[in-house]
């Protein structure tokens, strides 16, 4: 069930990938050996306009910030810039003006937007230095390690670098974008610890029990918080941890029985809803139903160390809702 996205943008320009065959077979050689999980998934700029035909450049761009952990941004020696000397009132004069190599204004705008979206420790700056030259870079963005290559092997050196900064930097960060686990907090303190802590107040009378939580890691399509109970089926009914069916708070058993309980965190719901309120209309219906697993795993993972001070209860990872409905129809046939 492990479908969290480890996304990695790359932005360059067009004329560095034609001119540099060896950059993205090299690149994907040494990220498939980075030995992550979730494995890292190179996506080339050029990757986001597939299955977005119509939508601007900057929605795209915009999508792609709003999914992707981490970015790389090439700084090629594209183009010439010509700057007029400070002093200088005319800019009819060709004498003083100044040309530089510098960077394509296109992966400048790719920088800031990343930087907005994930911020600096999840970008990465790969700088192309020729004839023993950098790149002209703007002043506001000079004191930022930029990794910088000139041939193959300084290339190979640099990626290796920001895998190795991928690594340590995992270790850190929580998937970038991840309202589940808020959710599963506020879900597992609020409705699942006290059910397990006032069960066991009464397990001298009903028995030891188990608290399974089924998740639907791929959609929660075919159910509102109205319908739970036809999920359930008639052959389950509400309880509280007292075995009665007035207290609070409440979960589901099969009918007569005080060992085995059932819940389905419709929390979700919510990380469902605020997905298609993020991700702009460009996002086709697949990359909502990526990004929502990635927050069911997140959710699910998050309940998990919390479940760990609690042996009664564990995680069961199930696709959809149709699989919880078999799932439960088993159970309730195994009596």
């Amino acid at each position: 069930m492990q479908d969290t996205p480890n996304d990695v943008f790359v932005g360059s320009s067009s004329e560095f990938l034609a001119k540099n065959k060896q950059f993205v077979p090299l690149l994907k050689e040494i990220f498939s050996k980075a030995a992550l999980d979730p494995p890292l998934n190179i996506n080339l700029w050029g990757d986001w306009f597939e299955g977005h035909i119509g939508a601007e450049t900057y929605q795209i761009l915009d999508l792609a910030a709003k999914t992707s952990e981490w970015a790389i941004l090439v700084f090629s020696q594209d183009d010439l810039r010509q700057t007029v000397a400070e002093s200088l009132k005319k800019v009819e004069d060709a004498k003083a003006q100044n040309t530089k190599i510098t960077v394509r204004d296109n992966v400048l705008f790719e920088l800031g937007l990343f930087y907005g979206h994930i911020g600096t420790k999840r970008v990465f700056i790969l700088e192309q230095v020729g004839k023993g030259e950098a790149s002209h870079v703007a002043g506001d963005i000079r004191g930022i390690q930029r990794l910088r290559f000139s041939d193959k092997k300084s290339l190979e050196a640099a990626l290796q670098r920001i895998v190795a900064l991928i690594k340590e930097r995992s270790a850190d960060f929580l998937p970038r974008w991840a309202p589940a686990s808020s959710l599963a907090i506020g879900y597992f303190e609020q409705a699942i610890r006290p059910f397990v802590e006032r069960r066991r107040e009464h397990e001298a009378k009903l028995g030891p029990f188990t608290v399974e939580l089924l998740v639907p890691h791929n959609s929660f399509h075919g159910l509102d918080i109205a319908n739970v109970r036809h999920v359930f089926g008639a052959g389950c009914e509400q309880s509280d941890p007292s075995g009665g069916a007035e207290g609070r708070p409440m979960l589901w058993s099969l009918k007569g029985k005080r060992d085995l309980y059932f819940d389905i965190p419709t929390t979700l719901l919510t990380a469902e809803r605020v997905i298609d309120g993020y991700m702009n209309n460009t996002a086709t219906a697949t990359e909502k139903a990526r990004m929502y697993r990635s927050q069911a795993n997140a959710f699910a993972n998050e309940v998990r160390m919390r479940s760990k001070a609690f042996r009664e209860v564990r995680i069961v990872d199930l696709h959809d809702i149709d699989e919880i409905r078999t799932y439960l129809e088993a159970k309730r046939k195994a009596g």
